[in-house]
């Protein structure tokens, strides 16, 4: 029943495409509108010919639904006139669970049609969910790729921008030419519902999740023969996963779990790093990981929770960085809610959180380094590296109650 709730937000979305420039501003912005100056003075202007011509009254105008209908009016003419740097898909959605919309090179857009699943009824072929590639620069649709038959829930473009591939409800992971639009080969179904998928740095592999999400693999993204299979027992979905920049291994989360698989490391790969939640050392029995992603070119990792906590993972000092909510305030998780290490001018770097409770916070990165989070220590040597010192966590949080003589963030 979960399932279909959700499906039923898939059919009334659409996508719009803002045109911005290089400081993210809407391109040709015009200054607002006064439309109740405009509305009064251009009755101002006709009232005189109405009084004279049909014996019209100001009285009769402020009492009728004229000044009101002049603004209705202008305020959807205004509306109008911003939109002509919107481009408007109708009946579209974008991809969830680590979906990217646009190609490396940003000219091309992916998104889902007719995404509506398929569990409480099958439908016509041409009213199957699709993935749309679309031509950014030439204003175009290149191609609809068919052939799911339940709701979409991944795509992507290769990074080499050779292939799209998506993964469906249906259980199985398509894998189509870009440039044609052609199938170049698709797997059999799983089983169970298939979540999620990502492409390698250098186009060669893909990873996707299967069985419900609790099958990980990794394919040849040229004939789709299984190079690896994630070797943990997992009881939760997989969701979410994301390769490392350097292309040799993949973090990924299931439920109270969260993973470092390096998948070309013998057979079925090694898992090197592995991270639960527990409830007993403050965790909620109901948290649980909910989005997974590398930062800093790679060196730290990042944790989302549903409970608005986030965690970052420095893999260059082995510590880490734990953001709680404040007490007494309550932060659901927002989805992809993270992002760092920013910086601005000589300021400090600093992480940026988008919470659940309408606020965007500032965690700085200063934080001296603590034990390792993960479960698999890094061996440490006497002869390489110094013993590190013990800090508590910090369950940092900041906030500004008095503006200082810097200029702010």
């Amino acid at each position: 029943m979960a399932n279909y709730k959700r499906s039923q937000l898939l059919t009334l979305f659409l996508s719009i495409l803002w045109d911005l420039d290089k400081h993210g501003r809407v391109l040709d912005e015009e200054e607002h509108i006064d439309v109740v100056a405009y509305a009064t003075k251009a009755i101002d202007a006709l009232l005189p010919d109405l009084s004279s011509t049909h014996e019209w009254t100001r009285e009769f105008t402020k009492s009728s639904n004229l000044q009101a209908d002049f603004e209705k009016a202008l305020r959807k003419a205004a509306a109008d006139h911003r939109r002509r740097h919107y481009t408007t898909f109708r009946d579209a959605r974008l991809g969830g669970f680590g979906s990217s919309a646009f190609s490396k090179d940003g000219k091309v857009f992916v998104y889902h049609a007719k995404n509506n699943t398929t569990q409480r009824g099958m439908r016509e072929p041409e009213e199957l969910p699709q993935v749309i590639i679309y031509d950014i620069e030439m204003s175009r649709e290149m191609h609809r790729l068919a052939g799911h038959t339940d709701a979409i829930m991944w795509s992507a473009i290769s990074p080499d921008y050779q292939h799209c591939a998506s993964a469906s409800w249906d259980g199985t992971l398509r894998m189509y030419s870009a440039l044609t639009g052609e199938l170049e080969w698709a797997t059999e179904r799983s089983g169970g519902q298939s979540w999620t998928g990502a492409f390698s740095p250098d186009s060669m592999s893909i990873i996707w999740s299967s069985k419900g999400g609790r099958t990980v693999k990794v394919l040849k993204v040229s004939d789709g023969t299984t190079i690896s299979t994630f070797p943990e027992s997992v009881d939760d979905w997989c969701r979410d996963l994301q390769w490392h920049p350097a292309g040799d291994q993949v973090a990924l989360y299931t439920g109270k779990h969260a993973y470092v698989w390096r998948p070309f490391d013998g057979w079925d790969g090694d898992v090197v790093q592995h991270f639960v939640l527990d409830h007993v050392k403050g965790w909620g029995r109901m948290t649980s990981v909910s989005t997974i992603g590398w930062l800093q070119d790679g060196r730290s990792l990042a944790l989302e929770f549903s409970d608005g906590s986030k965690m970052v993972y420095d893999t260059a000092t082995n510590s880490k960085e734990v953001f709680t909510r404040p007490e007494g305030v309550d932060i659901t998780w927002v989805d992809q809610g993270f992002y760092g290490v920013l910086r601005r001018a000589d300021e400090q770097d600093f992480y940026l959180s988008v919470d659940g409770d309408g606020k965007v916070r500032y965690w700085r990165t200063s934080v001296p380094a603590s034990p390792s989070w993960w479960e698999k220590e890094k061996v440490q040597t006497e002869d390489h590296t110094a013993a590190k010192r013990k800090y508590p966590e910090t369950d940092k949080y900041v906030k500004i109650t008095k503006a200082s003589s810097k200029r702010p963030i």
